[in-house]
């Protein structure tokens, strides 16, 4: 996916003078791929944010009963997400691997 800013370097380095192959090098992206935003608006403009799942959520049945009472447990000290899938290999090794 092309971000804005590889978008706004295209179109600078294209006013600077450069090729589109040479622009497009600069910015990361492949020519096809510059020539295709050369007159577009900014990415951030022209997509649109989606609104469903694209795979099932693996934490959905365990989440609440879980691990938000391990954070909870633990107060205002934080713990890292290996720590809480490590306690979830202990409780469920067959699910999470």
């Amino acid at each position: 996916m092309v971000t804005d800013r590889q978008v706004r370097r295209y179109r600078k380095k294209r006013a600077a003078g450069c090729s589109q192959e040479a622009a497009a090098a600069a910015a990361g992206m492949s020519a096809n791929t510059a020539r295709k935003w050369e007159d577009l608006p900014l990415p951030s403009v022209v997509g649109t944010p989606r609104d469903w799942r694209t795979r099932v959520d693996p934490l959905a049945e365990i989440w609440e009963t879980v691990v938000v009472p391990m954070l909870e447990r633990e107060g205002g000290h934080k713990l890292q997400a290996t720590t809480i899938l490590e306690e979830l290999k202990v409780r469920a090794p067959d699910r999470f691997q």
